[in-house]
């Protein structure tokens, strides 16, 4: 998946840089077409996940494919969308979209994984061809979108209850913990629920210090954990794919860090959400507020508003220990990890004319 995730977050990334410099316009058929470009791999990143779950659980790939692609296809969407009531054999469906989200396709092809080897199990060996894929599917969708599908939206929905419930008695507690868990939320999917929380305050009151600055520290945290995870790297792949990434994602595309780098190799996502979750403190109890919905670095724009130049020097200050302390952080706990790969790997090499004497005397 990392060469479709990294292709995307460029295409985000010279998006972003188009309409800040005003390179061309939003409504342009150029911009429209790179804006596809971009979000496709986001947006079928169930199937992406399908094809390469299926082969890691075990499990046909066409029929994981089939049943994830269930929870993209147009006419559901469509269904969802129009906000009437969805059910199967009256069990309700819960009415939720599943484009960019990881878990429940995940899960799905995991529990596909047992109800596959139980249907082989009790069909007969005559009617297998016929009768195991058609179980397989009947069993597997209704499960993913009755059970499965839903958690994380009821999950979603729990998370903005309780953000509502104490932003106003923990704001600064709140941000900091938003920061530190964004990539676990977006892990989930669960941050589409925040959407309508951010856009509702900026409606009612033309600004936000909450989501979006939570978003930002995140972002940034995640980029620079990235490039110091490269900087550390040995490997001229992991180096190349390392900086693209980082970039993509202080640019605010954080899916090829996070799941291309800093969920890959753990360490760095550590430092990730140490740096996040600092400058999320910071930003909490200064009071960073920000004008223009924005969860990148070009968040350095929006900090002008009416709390005046004081914001403005608040603002770059969460974004620079963002940056710094994700970027300490993760240099030095990655670092630890790469000398171990490193060492195991001259240890393998080291062994192997050993091991290969051994095998040519055992032919003998």
């Amino acid at each position: 998946m990392i060469p479709a995730l990294t292709a995307a977050g460029m295409m985000k990334v010279i998006l972003s840089l188009a309409t800040t410099f005003h390179w061309m316009a939003t409504t342009s058929p150029t911009y429209r077409i790179l804006d596809i470009m971009g979000d496709s791999a986001f947006f079928f990143m169930p199937l992406l996940l399908a094809i390469n779950a299926a082969k890691r659980f075990k499990v046909n790939t066409s029929l994981a494919v089939v049943v994830v692609g269930i929870f993209l296809h147009p006419a559901f969407t469509a269904w969802v969308t129009s906000g009437k009531a969805i059910s199967f054999l009256s069990m309700p469906i819960a009415p939720d979209t599943y484009a960019a989200t990881v878990i429940p396709a995940l899960l799905t092809v995991w529990l596909m994984s047992y109800i596959e080897r139980g249907v082989d199990k009790i069909t007969p060996s005559a009617l297998k061809i016929i009768l195991n894929p058609t179980l397989v599917l009947l069993i597997s969708a209704p499960l993913a979108l009755i059970v499965i599908g839903p958690l994380g939206s009821y999950a979603g929905a729990g998370l903005a209850w309780i953000i509502n419930l104490l932003q106003g008695r923990l704001g600064f507690i709140m941000v900091t913990f938003l920061a530190a868990a964004m990539p676990f939320i977006v892990m989930t999917g669960m941050h589409h629920a925040l959407t309508p929380i951010f856009l509702s305050t900026f409606a009612a009151t033309g600004h936000e210090s909450l989501i979006l600055v939570a978003q930002v520290c995140s972002n940034l945290a995640q980029g620079a954990a990235a490039l110091a995870f490269g900087l550390r790297s040995h490997k001229p792949s992991v180096k190349s794919l390392a900086t693209a990434s980082g970039i993509s994602a202080i640019m605010g595309i954080t899916e090829p860090a996070l799941y291309g780098i800093n969920l890959k190799y753990k360490k760095p996502l550590i430092g990730a959400v140490i740096g996040a979750g600092v400058a999320g403190l910071y930003a909490g109890i200064v009071g960073v507020t920000l004008y223009v919905p924005q969860n990148s670095f070009m968040a350095i724009l929006g900090f002008s508003g009416d709390k005046g130049i004081a914001n403005v020097i608040n603002g770059i200050a969460m974004m620079v220990i963002a940056l710094g302390t994700s970027f300490i952080a993760s240099f030095i706990i990655s670092g630890k990890q790469d000398r171990a790969q490193v060492a195991t790997t001259e240890t393998q090499k080291a062994e192997a004319p050993k091991e290969a004497v051994k095998s040519t005397v055992a032919e003998a």
